[in-house]
């Protein structure tokens, strides 16, 4: 059997157009290939946004031929990271007939302690749903049915194998993690980039959603017989390009290719006359570029003025001799200009 399996969408009410547009895109590519579709967590970027899309989303999903979708709530769908309080509770909203939604059900009032895992079997797989989980106890959680056939765990986390940095929030599993639960493969989301490993997959987030997302973003198709995974990439999911500027009072010549769903992120460096100035190049590039993409980011904090500069006695050192060099040899005024700007370069470090 085959299965889509997708994770990190972030839908966002603020980008509904875009969000929708991906969710579209995916339901309609993993039905051709699969009627079973995994979610591994963060399909709204926070829960508010659930609140304000669950109905398209349960129109894309129980108007199109997936027969089924799990959906592990990750941490993004149960709470709001800009401190509003939410309108309800994740587990108090219908998302259409055809989605299973999974999420930690324990309570600090219940008496008897509850395992958050879920767990379901037919007669192609077993499978073990773990939402993104505050505290896990893995051990005690860990008492299952004797395994009849593959058993597959779909999970919002991150594996220790991949645990190079703490992050502000996260559910950790342990080395040999699928051991304890008996495990054949795990499919997992919470990490955006595509990691495929020999007992697990991250297919990585399904569009863009932060500055550096620079990969291909889509979804992937699972073989439960031979655990191969395909990889299916998102058109709407988005391209990622970075640019960096380097300034001297005006805008230099550029280009950048039109692509459909383009992230643009630009950082300025470099010198300005005044704030003022500076205001008017980001302006500029604002009118020119947002036009042209999804997302538009701009840091202009390395673009300094040159009154701040001047307090810098080198600066009027280096300027004297650099102008006093190309009065004498004009055939090289192109090196100097490189020198100049990797003076200015080095001057924004020491000052930033």
């Amino acid at each position: 059997m085959k299965i889509a399996m997708c994770a990190d969408l972030h839908l966002s009410k603020t980008e509904k157009a875009w969000s929708l547009d991906v969710l579209s895109e995916l339901v309609k590519k993993a039905e051709s290939m699969a009627a079973i579709l995994f979610i591994g967590g963060d399909l709204f970027d926070s829960l508010d946004d659930a609140i304000a899309l669950r109905n398209e989303y349960a129109e894309i999903i129980d108007t199109s031929k997936i027969e089924m979708a799990v959906w592990i709530a990750g941490n993004h769908d149960i709470k709001n990271f800009d401190g509003a309080l939410p309108a309800t509770s994740l587990e108090h909203l219908s998302f259409g007939t055809k989605t299973t939604l999974v999420y930690d059900r324990r309570s600090q009032r219940e008496r008897t302690p509850i395992n958050p895992l879920s767990y379901t079997k037919n007669k192609e797989f077993e499978l073990i749903a773990i939402p993104y989980l505050d505290n896990p106890e893995w051990y005690a959680y860990a008492s299952l049915p004797e395994k009849e056939t593959k058993r597959i765990i779909l999970a919002h986390g991150t594996h220790a194998d991949i645990a190079v940095r703490e992050e502000a929030e996260n559910c950790l599993f342990p080395q040999g993690f699928e051991k304890l639960f008996d495990a054949d493969f795990m499919l997992l989301g919470h990490i955006h980039k595509t990691i495929t490993a020999k007992t697990y997959v991250y297919p990585g987030s399904a569009r863009i959603w932060r500055k550096g997302e620079n990969e291909k973003h889509g979804f992937i198709i699972y073989d439960t017989q031979t655990d191969a995974v395909e990889f299916i990439e998102l058109v709407s999911g988005g391209t990622y390009t970075k640019i960096n500027l380097f300034i001297e009072n005006e805008l230099p010549d550029f280009h950048i290719e039109e692509k459909s769903y383009q992230y643009i992120d630009v950082d300025l460096y470099g010198v300005v006359q005044s704030d003022s100035k500076r205001d008017e190049l980001i302006a500029t590039l604002r009118n020119v570029l947002e036009p042209q993409c999804i997302k538009f980011s701009i840091n202009s904090n390395d673009l300094v003025t040159t009154s701040l500069l001047e307090q810098n006695p080198v600066w009027e050192a280096f300027n004297r001799e650099l102008e006093k060099q190309k009065q004498n040899d004009p055939q090289r005024n192109e090196i100097y200009d490189c020198a100049r700007r990797l003076f200015i370069e080095r001057i924004i470090k020491k000052i930033s």
